[in-house]
């Protein structure tokens, strides 16, 4: 069922307003969209509502009427769209904290964990040293029988 139908008939979908990438490799070009939050952004979207251009000089142009008028009919912003709507003093609130992906965590984590590992000098400082009568691994010679 087409997105215009299901208003039509009260069904209840969840609108984002989001970036959709675009341009080509290295030179990304964001087109500020709004969608159903569960459709593939590069697909259908009901209305373009700008775009911004992050490559210097740094563009952004932005329907401000549209996207107020969109706030008002319960979409919801991406974190990243709400900030740029911050900065461009569309809608008046405070910036939202990036959020950092499951990789930047789990490196984070590894990091921390080889900082507190103790080091290879640490490790021989702890092993006592072989006293006079004890073998060494290498002074073992395998017997045949």
């Amino acid at each position: 069922m087409p997105l215009y139908r299901r208003f039509l008939f009260n069904e209840t979908v969840m609108l984002m307003i989001r970036l959709a990438r675009g341009g080509k490799k290295n030179k990304p070009f964001f087109r500020v969209v709004i969608s159903e939050k569960s459709k593939d952004l590069y697909g259908d979207s009901l209305e373009i509502l700008g775009y911004v251009n992050p490559i210097s000089p740094r563009e952004i142009k932005l329907n401000a009427e549209r996207i107020q008028y969109w706030l008002s009919k319960g979409a919801q912003c991406s974190p990243r769209v709400h900030n740029i709507l911050v900065d461009e003093k569309i809608i008046d609130a405070p910036k939202i904290k990036k959020l950092f992906s499951e990789k930047k965590k789990v490196s984070e984590e590894k990091v921390e964990q080889k900082e507190s590992a103790p080091t290879t000098n640490e490790m021989e400082a702890h092993v006592p040293a072989p006293e006079q009568g004890e073998l060494k691994p290498a002074d073992v010679t395998e017997v045949t029988t």
